[in-house]
């Protein structure tokens, strides 16, 4: 910005009121700018909080889901007698290990929302304000 006394300033554009905006619509285009960015910051510290949470490997998806998993992923992918299906196989591999990693990270979201809802969380100085589901 340069001010009409010669001084130079940056700023913001979301800061920013022309002559022609109405400043009504400018205010509310702040206001919720500006809620936008709290819900932003609220949804990186509660992902990050439950990325930073212990894995309790001994919870794992059953055989029987990630039998399924594999079923469906198989069906869908490729024919098995293929010339790639070693690849393929260990590329199943690979998802079924991501279906695992992402169950874990689910449990733990899980148990963060229950500890959370109880209000057990006052050692964290969390003010999480996050967006309507």
């Amino acid at each position: 910005l340069r001010w009409s006394g010669g001084a130079e300033e940056k700023a913001l554009g979301v800061h920013v009121l022309f002559d022609g905006d109405d400043p009504v619509l400018f205010a509310d285009r702040l206001a919720k700018a500006l809620q936008s960015r709290r819900w932003a910051n609220s949804l990186l510290k509660y992902h990050y909080f439950i990325d930073s949470m212990p894995e309790d490997r001994s919870r794992r998806i059953g055989r029987e889901s990630a039998a399924r998993i594999a079923a469906m992923a198989k069906s869908g992918m490729w024919d098995a007698n293929d010339e790639f299906a070693d690849k393929l196989n260990a590329t199943l591999h690979a998802l079924v290990d991501e279906a695992q990693v992402e169950y874990i990270r689910v449990q733990n979201l899980i148990t963060f929302e229950k500890v959370h809802g109880e209000g057990k969380l006052s050692v964290l100085p969390l003010n999480l304000q996050l967006p309507p589901p």
